[in-house]
Parts: structure tokens; C-alpha cells; sequence
């Protein structure tokens, strides 16, 4: 049997659900039996749905350790999100003490992260997939790290599903694909919701919204509108969309990851630095923070780039020139060599 692996995440809400769910395409990719440990219980079964799985409710980091040292996992991997009332909890120096002691019981420790400057980590692999980590990895070995290194956009875990489709997938739907994540921290399908249905007059706009969100929405002519849809769904249309309006989370790697171009906001300050870097990297336009921008803004600057073929193009050369699907093999790849 392949050695057990452990792993922490959380998601709620407030912070998020891209940790848990590239923590679940992690697993589903490698294959490896697996036990996840949480602070978000409730939330983390939503995404690690499959019957059976060993979900630990904990409370400290210090327990992480005990479950560590009580189970046969050869391996621990550490997800920490985001979020903005206890943002250190993304640096090396917040886990350190952790880490070296699930090192000391014996166990090897992968640490991913999307922390926007370089922090001091020890730990045996470290992945950053911060768009801006290209320009700054080296850093971490010259702060003294020594193991497996993995920084840039290209290092994204892409969900099975989106890799699954396949060349017949391809054409391009004349719609404009929208979401903003599933937990919409800000409430930016609300607010934004008008700007949209203005768009909805000229053109065909899929709305995708959270299961939990809390609303009805009217349909409009052009605005067709989806409480969730199924992962399979959800990849193509990011896919066979002429274009997308996301957030700049997972989603903003996901269309990436399909060539597809478009324009992004963002849920956070952290979100914020990553939608500016994938600007710079030309693989989408950045219109700002999704509670502060203007809706007559963002109507003109998705027309301005529905109506601009040049700027698609660019966008989805640059898309491709980011090789996530290798990123996304050598992650895994580095990974299974830790167990």
C-alpha cells in the first residue's frame, strides 16, 4: 500500500475555499491514501465530499503535531489560507516551530504557499504559485532554504476535471463566462449584478454563482444565471467562453490554464496582488477591487475587450507561455518523491 499522506487546509467564506479544493486536486492527482485535518470542519466535508474520508476537526497547530505523530503518514502537507485578520499565517516563521516538529517525529513536510514576498521556510518542499514568485524564488535560498523549490504561476494544481477535456472542447462559445468564486467574500455578485445585466443587453453572459448564495436572482434575456454548477460544467466554460469576468483566485489559474482570456477583480488585498501580477504577465486585465469599482467601469472595460481582438489574442498567447499543466505534473511529481 502506498504510503499515508496528511493534510492540512481550511475554507470558509471569509477566507476562501481555493486552499481546500487544490488540496483535494492534490490528492485526486496522486493517488495517495490521505487524512485532512481542519479548523473548518463544516466546510472542508463540503469539498473532500468522497464517502469515507478522515476529516479531523482541530483547534491549534499544536494538534496538527499529535495526529502527525499518531498516524503512519510519511508526509505532511500544509495549506494554510489567507486571510485578512491573521494574514502572517502565511509566512515561514508562523509555522517554523510546527514544522520542525512534525520533522523532528520523523515525518517529511511540503509546504505550499501564495505569499506575495519571500519568508524564511524550512521544510522540504515549498511551492509558491503567487504569480510574482518567479521574480523573487531565488530569495528563499538565500535566506538559507535547501529543499525542493517550485515558485511561479506555471506551479498551480489544476482539478482533474478541467484536465480531462479534451480536444472536441475546444470551440469557442460567443458568451461571456462569469465568477467570482464560490464564496463571493465580498458580495460582489450583488453588487455588481446591474453592470452585468447592462452588459447582458449586447451580449450573452453565463452567471455562476455560489451554492450558498443567499439570494434569488432574476433572469434577464441575456443573463443566463447558475446557482453552481458541476466541475465539469464549470471547466468548460471556462474553456469554450470567448471570454471571462472572474475573481483572482484559483479561477483566474484555471482560465489561464484554458487560454481563455478576460478580465479579473478581486475578493482581498491579498487577491489584489495577484490579479496586478497576472496583469504584468498580460494574461488578463486587472479592473480593481470587486466592493470598490464603478459599475459603469466595468461595463466599458469588458466591451473594450469583447470588441478587441488583438488584446484576446495577446492574452491567450500569454496564457499559454505560463505551461501550468507541466507545472501542475512536477508538483505532483515532487510530491509522490517525498513519500
Amino acid at each position: 500500500m502506498s504510503p499515508e499522506v496528511l493534510v492540512f487546509a481550511d475554507g470558509s467564506r471569509p477566507i476562501g475555499y481555493g486552499h481546500l479544493t487544490r488540496m483535494r486536486s492534490l490528492c485526486d492527482l496522486t493517488g495517495l491514501p490521505y487524512r485532512v485535518v481542519t479548523r473548518t470542519r463544516e466546510h472542508t466535508k463540503n469539498i473532500f465530499d468522497e464517502p469515507g474520508t478522515d476529516i479531523r476537526a482541530i483547534d491549534s497547530m499544536e494538534e496538527i503535531v499529535e495526529v502527525a505523530r499518531s498516524t503512519d503518514a510519511s508526509l505532511v502537507i500544509l495549506d494554510p489560507p489567507y486571510a485578512q485578520d491573521r494574514a502572517d499565517e502565511l509566512t515561514g516563521p508562523f509555522w517554523q516551530s510546527t514544522i520542525d516538529k512534525i520533522r523532528q517525529a520523523g515525518k517529511k513536510v511540503a509546504r505550499f504557499t501564495d505569499e506575495a514576498a519571500p519568508t524564511q521556510h524550512r521544510c522540504d518542499l515549498l511551492v509558491n504559485d503567487h504569480p510574482s514568485s518567479t521574480e523573487f524564488g531565488e530569495d528563499y535560498k538565500k535566506m538559507g532554504f535547501d529543499g525542493g523549490l517550485l515558485s511561479g504561476p506555471s506551479y498551480f494544481l489544476i482539478d482533474p476535471q478541467h484536465r480531462a477535456l479534451n480536444a472536441n472542447d475546444r470551440q469557442r462559445d460567443d458568451q461571456l463566462f462569469v465568477s467570482f468564486g464560490g464564496s463571493d467574500q465580498l458580495g460582489v455578485v450583488d453588487r455588481l449584478l446591474p453592470g452585468l445585466q447592462k452588459i447582458s443587453d449586447r451580449l450573452s453572459v453565463h452567471l455562476i454563482v455560489g451554492a450558498g448564495h443567499p439570494g434569488a436572482i432574476p433572469q434577464s434575456a441575456g443573463l443566463k444565471i447558475s446557482k453552481g454548477l458541476p466541475p465539469r460544467e464549470f471547466a468548460l466554460g471556462l474553456r469554450k467562453s470567448r471570454m471571462v469576468l472572474t475573481g483572482a483566485g484559483n479561477t483566474l489559474f484555471e482560465r489561464a490554464y484554458h487560454g481563455t482570456p478576460g478580465l479579473c477583480v478581486s475578493q482581498s488585498t491579498h487577491q489584489e496582488t495577484i490579479g496586478i501580477a497576472f496583469e504584468r504577465l498580460g494574461t488578463t486585465g486587472y479592473i480593481g477591487r470587486g466592493d470598490q469599482i464603478s459599475l459603469d467601469f466595468l461595463v466599458q472595460s469588458v466591451i473594450a475587450l469583447w470588441d478587441d481582438d488583438d488584446a484576446r489574442r495577446l492574452q491567450r498567447q500569454s496564457c499559454a507561455a505560463l505551461e501550468i499543466q507541466r507545472g501542475c505534473d512536477a508538483i505532483v511529481d515532487a510530491v509522490r518523491g517525498l513519500t
